[in-house]
């Protein structure tokens, strides 16, 4: 899932994954770049800090992207009774 800022002919897509974190990929006319460190991001970009932009800019670079759902236990999932079931202790008489 890739959060998106633009402005004017700039444009940043943030991803983020489990592996690699959270990396930008930053494209302004005719030269584009990714990014892991938002300092060099800045760097690249070169927009001004105290502007209505610089400043939206940093806020949603300040932005935690949201945290990605935690994998299945292994130890929860699988083959068995479940314990949550309302009739996890019940038996059947036939």
């Amino acid at each position: 899932m890739a959060d998106i800022f633009t402005a004017g002919d700039l444009r940043i897509e943030r991803r983020h994954d489990r592996w690699n974190g959270t990396s930008y990929m930053a494209w302004r006319p005719h030269v584009s770049m990714l990014f892991t460190d938002t300092k060099e991001l800045l760097r690249f970009i070169a927009w001004p800090k105290k502007t209505p932009t610089g400043d939206a800019l940093r806020e949603w670079l300040n932005l935690k992207p949201a945290e990605p759902a935690p994998a299945a236990d292994p130890e929860a999932s699988g083959f068995g009774p479940d314990p949550d079931d309302p009739n996890y202790q019940t038996r059947t008489v036939i």
